[in-house]
C-alpha cells in the first residue's frame, strides 16, 4: 500500500500539471469507484472548476477547487494517478483539463476510491500527519506513555500518526535501535527522541527517493520508487545486519511481516 512518501511524491509530481488548471470534462469508467455521490452528480460538480492547491494528510490526497470544494483520492493497495494522453490499463476515472492534459485514476484491484467533498472530512482533518512541523518529540513521548501496545503497532495506528505503514515502521524502529515489540509506555525519553528523529529522517529520505516499490507502486510517470535500495531491515530476512552483521529476523505479527535485528534493537 502506498504510504506517506509515495503519496507525497505523487502530490509533488502532479502539482505543475494540475494547479491552476480547469477541468473541462470527466469520464467515470468504473462507477463504483466514486464513493460519495452518483457518477452524474460527481461529473456535474467538477466540470468548469479550477484546481487551486493540493493537500496531503497521511495517505489521503485532496485537491482544493475554486468553488470551495475538494476532490479526494485514496489509493489504498493499487491505485495510481498519472498524466497521460492515452487511456492507461485499469482506468477508472479520467479528468480532462483545458490544457489538453488528462489526469487518470487507475486501479487494478479497485480497492481505492475517488470522492468529492464540500470540506476535508473532520476525521481526516484532525489526524496528526507523521511529518507535521508543529508536532514535537515531547508530544510523541506523552502520547506513547498512554499506550500499552508494541511500539510498531502504535506507529501503524493512523489515528496516532497518519501516513506510516509497515515498511517504514520497521525501518523507523531499526534506525532508532528500538525493538518493534517494546511496549510503548516503557520507552524512555531518549529513545523517543531517536524514534521522532527517525520518523522525519526516513520519511523525508523516502520522499526524495520517490517512494518504495516492491510490486505495485508506480509514480506519476509510471516509474517505480527508489527507496527500496536504502532499506536496512525490511525485506532482508536472513541477510546480515548492515550495522552488526547479525542475520535480520522476520516474524509475523498481527498478520504483517516484522523485520528487525535482534542484536541492534532492544
Amino acid at each position: 500500500m502506498p504510504e506517506l512518501p509515495e503519496v507525497e511524491s505523487i502530490r509533488r509530481k502532479l502539482e505543475p500539471h494540475l494547479i491552476g488548471k480547469t477541468i473541462s470534462s470527466v469520464e467515470v469508467l468504473l462507477p463504483r469507484i466514486i464513493t460519495t455521490s452518483t457518477p452524474k452528480s460527481f461529473i456535474k460538480s467538477l466540470i468548469g472548476t479550477t484546481i487551486l492547491r493540493s493537500h496531503r494528510i497521511g495517505k489521503y490526497l485532496y485537491y482544493e477547487l475554486d468553488n470551495g470544494k475538494f476532490l479526494h483520492f485514496h489509493l489504498r493497495m493499487t491505485g495510481r494517478l498519472l498524466i497521460s494522453s492515452k487511456q492507461p490499463g485499469y482506468a477508472c476515472v479520467a479528468f480532462h483539463l483545458t490544457n489538453n492534459k488528462s489526469l487518470w485514476y487507475a486501479d487494478s484491484r479497485t480497492l481505492g476510491c475517488v470522492a468529492h467533498f464540500s470540506a476535508i472530512p473532520a476525521d481526516v482533518a484532525e489526524l496528526t500527519d507523521a511529518v507535521r512541523k508543529d508536532y514535537t518529540a515531547s508530544d510523541l513521548f506523552m502520547k506513547l506513555k498512554l499506550r500499552s501496545a508494541p511500539i510498531k503497532d502504535v506507529l501503524l495506528d493512523q489515528k496516532f500518526l497518519a501516513g506510516i505503514g509497515n515498511i517504514y515502521a520497521c525501518e523507523i524502529c531499526f534506525r532508532s535501535r528500538v525493538s518493534p515489540y517494546r511496549v510503548s509506555k516503557r520507552v524512555k525519553q531518549k529513545e523517543v527522541d531517536a524514534i521522532f528523529t527517525s520518523i522525519h529522517t526516513i520519511l523525508q529520505e523516502a520522499i526524495a527517493a520517490e517512494g518504495t516499490t516492491f510490486s505495485d507502486f508506480r509514480g506519476v510517470d509510471g516509474k517505480p520508487g527508489n527507496f527500496q535500495s536504502q532499506l536496512m531491515v525490511y525485506g532482508r530476512e536472513g541477510e546480515p545486519c548492515l550495522v552488526c552483521g547479525t542475520p535480520i529476523v522476520k516474524k509475523m505479527h498481527h498478520g504483517r511481516g516484522t523485520y528487525h535485528c535482534p542484536k541492534c534493537q532492544k
